[in-house]
């Protein structure tokens, strides 16, 4: 009913940032058209150069939510990306994750996925739901933190000790192809739902731990943030000042390495999958 709404297929969606959504289109956007040139529009952020002459911004304040399939953006410019065509699918599609993460190096691997065209149901604690859900900056009382490392996603809040929740878990399982969790070691294990339990029962399946220091070996039971494995890596001796103690590295080094590993084995274990129809493990310690 609100003629202010558009649609932007999450296809053509490039990059989400806390302040802008960069999207790829061909069609005249408002005072904006094919040849990077812009009026004065308030919806608009800018363009990109003129090197990529079919990229337009439009600004993510008014993103109202995102979801799998599409994009709703608030504003008074129209797009038409379609051109006639069915949206462009990504190498994983078919694929179905189930997101147990949260926070960034799980949440940040199963983007890519998602970015990759895989179905991800990111599976949220009932009430609270992701930590980062309560992170700033916020728009429209919606985390940026949280729309930027869970874009493209399906959730689902689940009380897992519900019996009706953990039949409808164990149907999910049935259906997935990639489980990621980045819980401590050995609380996927008392939920009932550890790796050694899911290589029986789902022998299909993809199950893939991100975690401080891994699964295995004497520090496998402590927890490992960010800045204790750069500590323990030896980064912060690279960085900070002369005759100043260690400093963090700015960005969170431990937790993107760590996603980008663990996406890596997840699509590796994918492709070994289709010779042997069996599922892996992938272990990712951030410390490693």
């Amino acid at each position: 009913a609100n003629p202010n709404i558009q649609i932007l297929n999450a296809s053509e969606l490039i990059n989400i940032r806390p302040d802008r959504i960069v999207a790829r289109g061909s069609a005249k956007v408002g005072n904006l058209d094919s040849v990077g040139t812009v009026a004065s529009d308030d919806s608009l952020s800018g363009v990109m150069s003129v090197r990529a002459p079919l990229m337009f911004l439009v600004d993510a304040g008014a993103l109202i939510s995102p979801d799998p399939v599409q994009f709703v953006k608030q504003g008074d410019i129209t797009m038409d990306t379609s051109q006639g065509l069915p949206p462009k699918k990504g190498p994983l599609d078919g694929i179905t994750v189930l997101d147990f993460s949260r926070v960034l190096a799980g949440p940040y691997c199963t983007m890519i996925l998602a970015d990759l065209g895989a179905r991800v149901i990111k599976i949220e604690r009932i009430a609270t739901g992701d930590d980062t859900r309560a992170f700033g900056p916020f728009i429209d009382d919606e985390s940026a933190y949280f729309m930027c490392f869970n874009r493209g996603k399906e959730s689902i809040a689940l009380d897992i000790k519900s019996p009706r929740d953990r039949d409808l878990l164990e149907r999910m399982l049935d259906q997935a192809d990639v489980l990621v969790e980045n819980f401590r070691h050995g609380v996927m294990d008392r939920l009932g739902y550890g790796a050694e339990r899911l290589a029986r029962t789902h022998p299909h399946l993809v199950y893939a731990s991100i975690s401080g220091f891994g699964h295995t070996g004497p520090l496998s039971d402590l927890p490992g943030y960010d800045m204790v494995v750069q500590a323990m890596g030896g980064i912060m001796s690279l960085t900070g000042w002369p005759d100043a103690p260690p400093a963090r590295v700015g960005t969170s080094f431990g937790d993107l390495s760590a996603a980008l590993f663990a996406a890596i084995g997840i699509v590796a274990s994918l492709y070994k999958r289709t010779r042997d129809a069996q599922g892996s493990r992938v272990d990712i310690g951030m410390l490693d």
